[in-house]
């Protein structure tokens, strides 16, 4: 019996020292955060930014953030439904019209625990830019060593890590760097800081800080915090998600086609002919909520209910320009390029030539140029040259940004040339064939312009003798 009780202790006393170990690891690992949304939450957040230009000139925004959480799907992610607010105040944006000060944005998404997520291209671009819901490390191993949250569209990353808030066990902070082929070009250095609370599960405070390594760029900075977490009910969710998909569907059916550059301006305005009227009577079934100033903003260009006709808005212009280029002979002209040698249109008659203008403040532009690097590598070896067009006004800024993105292509000083082509847009690409006529356009940003690009010069090419 004695022996009996004896044995049971010498287990007991293993059974707590094996506890008591545990517990101690425990303890020392750092817990790996994750979301905690729940159905019903609307988070509240509000900042501001503050900035100086290279001119030496203060800027100052008040910045707002909505996240509506309105279910949780099979997968364990949520449904978000989220608006970005940016509203000017020193200097004071004047009211646009029909639209007011503040410049909104929205977007949906799923996201999961870890903060992956899967939305509408206005998300993408909207997250990436603002950065409120940050990438998760997947496991503790990333927790310990780091983590990526790619962009790829964007061409750009966020390099992040888990700091430890020595303020309190209850949070943690996740600071992300900024890399990628825009922050080459650019020389900017974007950092962040988002106080994680990981007992909510939720960002309470981002601190943001982008300082350029050229001066005349100047610098930016702001603070975000969470001012308060709103529960509605059930009911509420339903009819916020339905108002949701019926706006995210309108503007689909609008951006989607007027978007598509294969689209003739014929097609295009009886697209519009269509789609108008429909958001028209979106807009008013949406009055009240937070949908239809978006409706609003969407057919504002296009004039006001009730006018009997539709404007042309700036999709219906831009496709009506290309039209009226294609088929043109191209305006000659003469300038030099960065270490003063001259050229000019006649010098490469018998090729095909790209045109591509841009300049260095131009985003979307700089956004451009990895897919204009690979088309030049593409036609290295043919009948084709890719010439960037550039417009700014000193020669330094744009021969840093040449230098920065690493153009395989020749850039020449061009100002004033675009003029010649009637403006086409920056970025905008002329394709010219071997006859000078010019034979197709592209105005604007688009993520296939490598493979449309590639088409429509190998078609010339098949064409030439």
């Amino acid at each position: 019996m004695i022996e009996a009780i004896r044995t049971s202790a010498r287990w007991f006393a293993v059974l707590a020292l094996l506890l008591l170990g545990a517990g101690d690891s425990a303890k020392g690992a750092a817990p790996v955060p994750r979301y905690r949304f729940e159905p019903g939450q609307e988070l509240r957040y509000s900042g501001q930014m503050e900035g100086e230009l290279g001119s030496g000139k203060k800027v100052r925004s008040n910045i707002t953030w909505r996240v509506w959480v309105v279910r949780q799907n099979d997968d364990g992610s949520w449904r978000l439904i989220l608006r970005y607010g940016s509203k000017p105040t020193d200097p004071p944006m004047p009211p646009r019209p029909g639209r007011g000060q503040e410049s909104v944005q929205l977007a949906w998404c799923d996201f999961s625990p870890q903060g992956r997520a899967i939305g509408n291209e206005a998300f993408t671009h909207l997250v990436a830019n603002d950065e409120l819901l940050t990438r998760l490390p997947d496991d503790e191993r990333a927790a310990e060593a780091g983590w990526t949250e790619p962009w790829p569209t964007l061409n750009m990353s966020n390099r992040c890590r888990l700091l430890a808030d020595p303020s309190t066990a209850e949070a943690a902070v996740v600071e992300t760097v900024r890399e990628g082929f825009i922050v080459d070009v650019y020389g900017t250095s974007v950092t962040r800081k988002v106080n994680f609370n990981l007992q909510r599960g939720l960002p309470e405070k981002i601190d943001r800080t982008v300082t350029c390594a050229s001066p005349q760029d100047g610098r930016s900075s702001s603070t975000l915090k969470l001012d308060e977490v709103v529960l509605h009910d059930a009911a509420w969710c339903r009819e916020f998600a339905a108002q949701a998909e019926r706006y995210f569907a309108g503007a689909d059916a609008y951006y989607l086609p007027m978007r598509d550059r294969s689209l003739s301006s014929r097609e295009l305005k009886s697209g519009l002919e269509k789609v108008v009227p429909s958001l028209r009577q979106l807009q008013s079934e949406l009055r009240g909520s937070i949908f239809e100033s978006a409706v609003r903003d969407i057919v504002s260009e296009h004039g006001p209910p009730g006018d009997g006709e539709i404007r042309e808005g700036n999709y219906l212009t831009s496709a009506r320009k290309r039209e009226s280029l294609v088929g043109r002979r191209a305006a000659d002209w003469t300038c030099t390029d960065f270490e003063g040698r001259e050229h000019s249109l006649q010098d490469y008659r018998g090729r095909v030539v790209l045109l591509d203008f841009w300049f260095r403040n131009c985003y979307w532009c700089v956004q451009s140029m990895p897919q204009l690097k690979e088309i030049a590598a593409h036609f290295e070896r043919q009948p084709v040259t890719l010439l960037g067009m550039n417009e700014d006004e000193e020669p330094e800024v744009a021969q840093l940004a040449i230098k920065n993105a690493k153009l395989n292509y020749l850039n020449l000083q061009a100002r004033g040339i675009a003029r010649e082509y009637q403006s086409p847009g920056s970025p905008g690409l002329v394709i010219i064939d071997p006859a000078g006529i010019i034979r197709d356009v592209h105005i604007g940003y688009s993520k296939d312009l490598k493979q449309r690009v590639v088409k429509s010069v190998e078609e010339l090419l098949k064409k030439t003798p």
